[in-house]
């Protein structure tokens, strides 16, 4: 499949009177003045949006792949793989593709409705402050258990780890 800046690029060197249409997925694609003409002709809504890898917003309209004869039978054809080009009988100046183009509204990508997440209640507890009348206690037992530590070295093994079991 051709990249975005590949089908500007056909799609601008393009001979007048012709659509270049692109195959992605089970949809044919047109873009910029080919997707003008195919509005045209048959009212298709179009689609803008802003592409960051060529910094220009693009237009584009799509119809299934099983409906290209409907819309090109009195065109004539030239299939290549997953490009099509199709001669009409319908001209596109540019002033008026880029009139048309400016009043299409650029299509702004849909934003997931955020859903609260509910929790039971009880599921979380509050923190619990601690209170500054408490504090001297901490302070107190940590200094215990450095001085064992301390004076738990000097003893002897077996000792030792007696200690902790006690």
């Amino acid at each position: 499949m051709p990249t975005i800046k590949e089908i500007l690029q056909e799609e601008r060197g393009r001979e007048a009177g012709w659509l270049v249409l692109f195959l992605e997925g089970k949809f044919w694609k047109a873009y910029e003045q080919s997707a003008h003409v195919l509005t045209k002709l048959y009212n298709f809504k179009p689609s803008k949006r802003f592409v960051k890898l060529v910094g220009e917003e693009v237009i584009s309209v799509g119809f299934p792949h099983e409906q290209l004869l409907k819309y090109l039978s009195g065109a004539v054809v030239e299939a290549n793989g997953k490009r099509c080009r199709a001669r009409v009988q319908c001209p596109c100046d540019e002033l008026a593709f880029l009139e048309w183009k400016s009043s299409v509204r650029i299509k702004e990508p849909k934003q997931k409705p955020v859903v609260p997440l509910e929790v039971p209640e009880g599921w979380i507890q509050k923190p619990q402050v601690m209170k500054e009348e408490n504090l001297p206690v901490f302070k107190m037992v940590y200094d215990l258990l450095l001085r064992i530590f301390h004076e738990s070295r000097n003893l002897d093994k077996d000792f030792r780890y007696t200690l902790g079991r006690i």
